[in-house]
Parts: C-alpha cells; structure tokens; sequence
C-alpha cells in the first residue's frame, strides 16, 4: 500500500483537508488512505493521480509499489470511472427525462460554451495576475460576496476576507484546489473572465496567490464567435406568441440584426436552419429576409 503519498502530497504544499475535500471524503479517511490502513477506490485513485500530475501508470507502479500491468489500459479505467459518475449521478439528481436533460446539459457543455463556439481560437499558456481577473458566478450563496459585497474584484474581495474571517469561511467553501490551468478570455475592459467555474481561482485567492497558470484566448477580435441555434429558436418562438404589433415586429428584427452583427453563424443558421421548409410562416420568414438581405 501507499508509503509515499505523504511525501508529494507535502511536495505540492497541499493539506490533508484539501486533498480530502477533492476525494469527497473525511481528513480522517484520507489520513488512514495515506498510512495505507484502507485502500482508495477507483475514481479516487484517477482523482489523486491528476491532483498530484503523476500519469495513472507511474501513480500504480511507484507510488502503490504495484506493478503496471494491473492497469495496463488507462482506457478500461477511464470507462469505468464514466460508468460510475453517471450511475452516481443519475442515481441521486435525476428524477424524469427532462431534468436529465438539464443535469447532461450543465455538466457537458454549459461552462464551456464559448470555448466549443471559438473554433477558430488560438489559446496561449500563460501566467495571468489574479488581480487581472473579474469574478464571476460561484455559487449562490457566495455570490453575494464576490459579485455585490467585492464587485466583481479580486482587490476588494482580498480586502474582505482579510477583515472578515467569517466570510474567509464562506468562501474557503468553494474552492477548489488543481494543478491544471483555467481558461480565460480578455474583456473590452483589458481584464480576463473565466470560462469556467470560479472555484480554482477563488483557491488562489484565498492562498494569496500573485499569478495563475492560465490558456488564454488571444486571437478573439480577429473573428466573431458562433451562436447556439436555440438561441435563435426561442426569439423565433417568442415572437410566434406575440400579438405580433409594429412593435413586436421591430424588436423581432432588432433582436436578430443585434446578434447577426456579433456572431458568426446567424445569418447562416437563418437561411438553412429556419427558412420556410421548417418554419412555415410566411409573415416570420418576411421579417427573417430583412436580416438576411444586410
């Protein structure tokens, strides 16, 4: 069993309680996982080989003193591990079709979305100043602070948490330790937003860290960014439901103009995705030409 862990755990300067909190277990737990009284499960032994950035392989063979071939295909582990998390998953979240949908939309793609519609993005590793990057959303409850009490800045929330052990409390709650670098991409203000979950740059926060390792999308104002169809499809929708006024009808065009201007896909999605062979409406598909026609 494990005699080591112990030691790179110190070498990466993390704590039993954040290599813990990132197992889901106990302080207790991981310490006897650590002394090799018990053995670490599956989607831990995944967990600890990506926190410590040691490939699965050499995790098994140096650090368990276990040869490799027990897990000669990482593959086979990976697949498990998919299994287990949806089995978990389903199991404790998902009650009908409809909040399945909502659960695989939220851990599939919502955080990532601008990420997947930038194919033609270049991204940069680099280390960005923290103090650079403009909070965003963590959870509700910490929103609070981040968003109204510190206005979105790392300065201010720094402030606070150094003030106000309380709120250092709170916010110690959502961070989350990781070695791996977070996505960012500048503003018009020159600052940086995540296009992730803000829970590993709030770990840098609270550690009163300068720098975070960081891709960054550089190459953003050379081209516009696609849009989801739905998008589109709920503005169509929403305009079906109106009394359709002069005043329905001109918000309609200036939604639609709004978003051909600043992506790249609408127009292209108007003419092939909801012309007149899906949306057969005749009056719709009038307002529609008046964007495409620009």
């Amino acid at each position: 069993m494990p005699t080591n862990i112990e030691k790179i755990r110190k070498d990466k300067k993390l704590t039993q309680d954040e290599v813990a909190k990132q197992l889901w277990i106990t302080r207790q737990t991981f310490s006897k996982l650590e002394k090799g009284q018990i053995e670490p499960t599956l989607s831990q032994t995944i967990k600890l080989s990506k926190l410590f950035w040691v490939k699965i392989e050499k995790f098994i063979k140096d650090i368990w003193n276990k040869e490799s071939q027990e897990v000669t295909m990482q593959e086979n582990y990976l697949k498990k591990l998919v299994e287990h998390e949806k089995e978990r998953c389903f199991k404790n979240y998902i009650k009908d079709s409809r909040d399945a949908m909502i659960v695989l939309w939220w851990i599939a793609l919502n955080w990532m979305w601008d990420l997947l519609w930038t194919p033609k993005g270049k991204y940069t590793l680099k280390n960005v100043k923290i103090e650079d990057i403009i909070l965003t959303w963590t959870t509700p409850e910490t929103n609070e602070i981040t968003i109204n009490k510190a206005n979105r800045s790392v300065t201010e929330l720094k402030k606070i948490i150094k003030n106000d052990k309380k709120i250092l409390k709170q916010i110690k709650k959502v961070a989350i330790y990781s070695t791996e670098p977070v996505l960012l991409r500048k503003t018009w203000e020159n600052k940086y937003k995540s296009f992730d979950w803000m829970h590993r740059i709030v770990w840098h926060i609270i550690k009163w860290k300068e720098y975070i390792e960081a891709y960054v999308l550089e190459n953003q104002s050379e081209f516009l960014p696609n849009i989801e169809p739905h998008v589109i499809y709920d503005i169509i929708k929403a305009y079906q439901r109106s009394k359709r006024t002069e005043i329905d009808k001109q918000e309609f065009i200036w939604a639609i103009k709004l978003m051909a201007r600043n992506t790249e896909n609408t127009k292209k999605l108007l003419k092939n995705r909801f012309n007149s062979k899906y949306i057969m409406d005749d009056d719709l598909q009038k307002l529609i030409k008046n964007v495409i026609l620009l």
